[in-house]
């Protein structure tokens, strides 16, 4: 006659299988796992928006090389016309001077007339301290830049966040490792400290994604 053994299955619900328990477990590994899709979805959103900011960032920080370099080669042709001009001033040249005059560009005009009115030392508008001739191409270069670092600046803050919503995904996924391995168990030690040491790390999870929306 075989003999028959009684297994952990056959357990009445009153023993280590209980089933209050088991739906604590459940709810636990509900919330756990609900909490763990939140974050990767939250990573994913915020990994997306940092790509968008740096793609913004890397833009206008081409734009500010573009405007520094053409305020580059606006004031070389300024500076050339303007030593044309001068020669022909000097050389007493009054046709070529009007006519150089005439083609000058705003900024280096402004500059010129600031120049000739001044009683200051300075040889030229490009010259001196404080000196008149003011390329705009380099203040929209030097705006361009600042809105730049602040694009970086938000991306890498963003970048960050995902980093740290994937991190407490990770945790998330531990817990429920934890609470998969309690649900099967046999052991009632090996359950609760299981349940325990898993419902401590969520716990841990859920306050640092509080702090986050904080």
């Amino acid at each position: 006659m075989s003999e028959n053994r009684t297994t952990a299955d056959d357990l009445p619900p009153s023993g280590d299988r209980s089933r209050r328990f088991d739906l604590l477990l459940a709810i636990l590994l509900g919330l756990a796992a609900i909490a763990a899709g939140w974050t990767a979805y939250q990573a994913d959103l915020d990994r997306g928006d940092s790509l968008r900011q740096f793609q913004v960032a890397n833009k206008l920080a081409a734009e500010s090389v573009d405007a520094f370099g053409q305020g580059d080669v606006q004031r070389s042709i300024d500076e050339q016309i303007f030593i044309d001009y001068s020669k022909a001033v000097l050389d007493g040249n009054g046709g070529a001077a009007q006519y150089l005059r005439d083609e000058l560009s705003p900024d280096l005009r402004i500059a010129i007339r600031l120049w000739e009115s001044s009683n200051g030392n300075a040889t030229s508008p490009f010259t001196g301290d404080s000196p008149f001739y003011v390329q705009p191409l380099y203040d929209d270069g030097d705006r361009l830049a600042e809105e730049a670092a602040v694009e970086f600046a938000e991306a890498d803050d963003l970048r960050g966040s995902a980093d740290t919503f994937t991190l407490i995904g990770v945790l998330l996924a531990s817990a429920l490792f934890l609470y998969g391995i309690a649900a099967v168990s046999r052991a009632r030690k090996v359950r609760y400290g299981l349940t325990g040491v898993g419902f401590v790390i969520y716990v841990g999870s859920m306050l640092a994604l509080f702090s986050m929306a904080i």
